[in-house]
């Protein structure tokens, strides 16, 4: 028996796609510049949001603060988005000329640092470890919740 698509999920997907379909309508328009610095703020601001629920919930387990189970679990469901985001970073390098104007007018003193294959190595290497032990954390921290 195939298993059904709930109201609630449907009406996400139905949204994302509409998300999806504006923001390639903005990409590929007169204001692509604009569309892909909103890409970077979300991208930014999402992720800033769930790496910062994984830190608050490794605070709690720091302090040994028992009354905070529930809100510590609350917070660590922002890791969910972790991988993703770790994926849309990525999606940065098509937008690359908008959002990077040292790409259009380069400076010399700089090009060590600011070129294009060392900027997605680096950030994307921080952030694979990063997001690794953000991971790692949320892993070990639902398993000890599961075993007491």
């Amino acid at each position: 028996m195939p298993k059904r698509f709930s109201p609630a999920l449907l009406a996400l997907l139905v949204l994302l796609l509409a998300g999806l379909a504006a923001f390639v309508y903005g990409a590929s328009g007169s204001e692509s510049q604009r569309a892909w610095q909103i890409y970077l703020v979300n991208l930014l601001f999402w992720s800033g949001m769930a790496q910062a629920g994984v830190v608050f919930a490794a605070i709690l387990h720091l302090t040994n603060a028992r009354w905070a189970g529930p809100v510590k679990q609350l917070a660590l469901g922002g890791a969910a988005c972790l991988p993703v985001s770790f994926l849309l970073f990525f999606g940065l390098y098509f937008g690359r000329e908008q959002l990077f104007p040292w790409l259009r007018h380069p400076i010399p003193e700089k090009a060590a640092w600011l070129n294009l294959p060392f900027l997605f190595a680096r950030d994307g290497l921080a952030l694979l470890v990063l997001y690794g032990l953000s991971l790692l954390f949320f892993y070990y921290s639902v398993r000890a919740d599961r075993s007491e």
